[in-house]
């Protein structure tokens, strides 16, 4: 009997042991398949937010090539409007955006002028609303393509709008792009809420009733519209967008929101929260899994069941060897089939992580795409202005001669030959910062040296012509990618030389040091300087913080520095240089052991 007790005690011990293993592992692999479920989770709901910030900047690309093009002509008609938004391709290039407008800013009491002005130019119907004007300047929409859509906004005062007017007021302000909070549209007949972008242009009046040294380019966003085209592919996830800071016409913020087709019911397995900065507003982004993302409960009840048997094979065990190697072949089996389901997993993820990066890469491409064809259809017209205008001098200089031209046709010749020039410099600099390599990739030893010593060669005459000095100092070599450091040290060195106190020679001076794993480049000069203040917006393409009349150029060569530096994992800052001066600072990680070959002319 006392040995039987024991038995039985031993047992009871076996199979106590065996449940609550078996328990633990059980719990364990659930616990382990939530917490993937809900990484997979969080990872598809970053990608969601960014995606809805990455269209809408994409549609704020479309803006950046209109105010571009209005700029770059003295008076936009509506023909030219119509004909540059269509091969833009809005629909088939940046479904997201719905539409494309250009305000001009009017003094409040020169409406007739302006109404007059638009319909003998062929708009007919043209009216400023509403009537009565709030403030001494009307921002007046003057044209909107698609107009067919957008029809109703044409003539519309936007300050009579207060979203719209306060993100209007904080672009003008800013100089750069803003977007405003919800708000309903005025070509709409719904309640959907709609956003704009609000682009500021500033260029000098000519003799004009227009107050159009201020003006913008918008582009409008409907927003279940804008979400509607990003949601996942796998039809799993909803999406709700809230301006915590704005109205909107429900009056609580919504922007917008979508849910795969059929799921407007389903219940929520998961919901992230993502905050977002967007243009200056605050977007709140809720991600909501309402279909797939659930626990397989599969694994874990194959594993109890397993260990169950498992407990009782052991129980056996004490009695009966033979089925104890039985059982354990059973187990090893079970065992060896899990992990075959993990690596699975491993490699379902792999593969979503591809199709990430995939999708990355294809926006990006769509992108330099559109620059390139953007650049060769907007260079197009402006050759043929430019050789019309040439064509058209030499024809009256033939019929009138030497002195048959007045003054005021020489200028407006000059003038559209000079607009001209100035333009295709902009699009040469705009396709070379959309053609950049961001990741760098083919990088290799290079003998900065050389690359200085042939910018000073191409600089030869703008220094000669300057009596400028440049002192260069010890210049280590440099891991980069040979394409981009050029474009670098040009657009450094050109800004030293041309940003020049009046009267002053400049004095330039660049060195080049590797400490460690830095590699940094200086350039210092005893120019006018950048305010405190302007040391971060200078690297924003377009930012000018002088005149064109003081200092010419694009407004974009320290934005292509900004993007080399970035592409190469670096950081380039401004501090106080010579005198009062200037000195930029780039910092660029170096690899392990610097190669000790190579020093080649870039």
């Amino acid at each position: 009997m006392a040995s039987r007790g024991r038995r039985s005690i031993v047992l009871g011990v076996v199979v106590l042991i065996g449940l609550l293993s078996t328990g633990a592992v059980t719990s364990a692999l659930y616990d382990q398949a939530r917490d993937e479920i809900a990484i997979r989770f969080a990872a598809a709901a970053e990608d969601q937010a960014d995606r809805v910030v990455e269209e809408l900047r994409r549609g704020v690309a479309v803006g950046e090539a209109a105010r571009a093009f209005a700029l770059a002509s003295e008076d936009v008609t509506a023909e030219e409007w119509e004909v540059f938004i269509e091969q833009l391709r809005l629909g088939e290039r940046f479904p997201a955006a719905n539409g494309v407008g250009l305000q001009v800013a009017i003094p409040a009491g020169s409406e007739a002028a302006l109404e007059a002005e638009a319909r003998a130019a062929g708009q007919d119907g043209f009216t400023v609303s509403p009537a009565e004007p709030v403030g001494d300047v009307r921002y007046v929409v003057v044209y909107f393509e698609p107009e067919a859509v957008n029809r109703e906004a044409i003539g519309f005062d936007v300050r009579s709008n207060p979203d719209a007017f306060e993100a209007a007021e904080r672009a003008l302000q800013a100089r750069a792009p803003r977007l405003s909070g919800p708000t309903r549209l005025v070509q709409e007949t719904g309640d959907q809420a709609g956003v704009v972008v609000y682009l500021p242009y500033i260029r000098p009046g000519a003799g004009t009733e227009r107050l159009v040294d201020a003006g913008f380019v918008t582009v409008v966003f409907r927003g279940d519209e804008l979400l509607s085209g990003i949601l996942s592919p796998s039809g799993a996830l909803a999406l709700e967008v809230v301006d915590p800071q704005g109205r909107g016409p429900a009056g609580d913020g919504t922007v917008g929101h979508a849910s795969p087709e059929g799921t407007e019911d389903a219940p929520v397995r998961h919901q992230a929260v993502l905050s977002r900065q967007v243009l200056g507003r605050t977007w709140q982004i809720t991600v909501s899994a309402v279909d797939g993302y659930a626990v397989e409960a599969a694994a874990p009840v194959i594993t109890a069941v397993l260990g169950l048997l498992l407990t009782g094979v052991v129980a056996l065990l004490v009695s009966n060897a033979q089925r104890q190697e039985q059982r354990a072949q059973a187990l090893a089996d079970a065992a060896t089939a899990d992990l075959r389901a993990s690596e699975a997993e491993l490699a379902a993820a792999n593969t979503a992580l591809e199709v990430s990066n995939a999708n990355l890469k294809r926006s990006n491409d769509e992108l330099s795409r559109f620059a390139h064809v953007a650049s060769h259809d907007l260079k197009e017209p402006l050759r043929m202005v430019s050789g019309f205008a040439g064509l058209l001098e030499t024809q009256l200089h033939d019929r009138l001669g030497g002195d048959g031209l007045t003054e005021m046709e020489r200028t407006s010749l000059t003038y559209i030959r000079r607009g001209a020039s100035r333009m295709q410099e902009l699009i040469t600099d705009l396709l070379e910062l959309a053609s950049l390599d961001r990741s760098a990739s083919l990088r290799e030893t290079v003998d900065v040296r050389a690359v200085v010593d042939r910018v000073l060669e191409d600089l030869a005459d703008q220094m000669a012509d300057e009596g400028a000095t440049v002192e260069v100092g010890p210049l280590d070599p440099v891991v980069v990618d040979r394409r981009q450091i050029g474009g670098l040290v040009q657009n450094l060195l050109t800004n030293a030389i041309k940003f020049r106190r009046p009267d002053v020679p400049p004095v330039v001076q660049v060195s080049a040091v590797r400490d460690g794993r830095i590699w940094r480049l200086d350039v210092a000069d005893n120019g006018i300087g950048i305010a405190e203040a302007d040391r971060e917006v200078v690297f924003e393409a377009f930012r000018r913080i002088h005149s064109r009349e003081e200092y010419e150029g694009t407004g974009i060569g320290l934005a292509i520095c900004a993007s080399v530096v970035t592409a190469h994992g670096g950081t380039i800052h401004i501090e106080d240089g010579i005198d009062g001066g200037t000195r930029f600072t780039v910092e660029i990680p170096q690899p392990e052991a610097p190669e000790v070959e190579g020093a080649g002319g870039a």
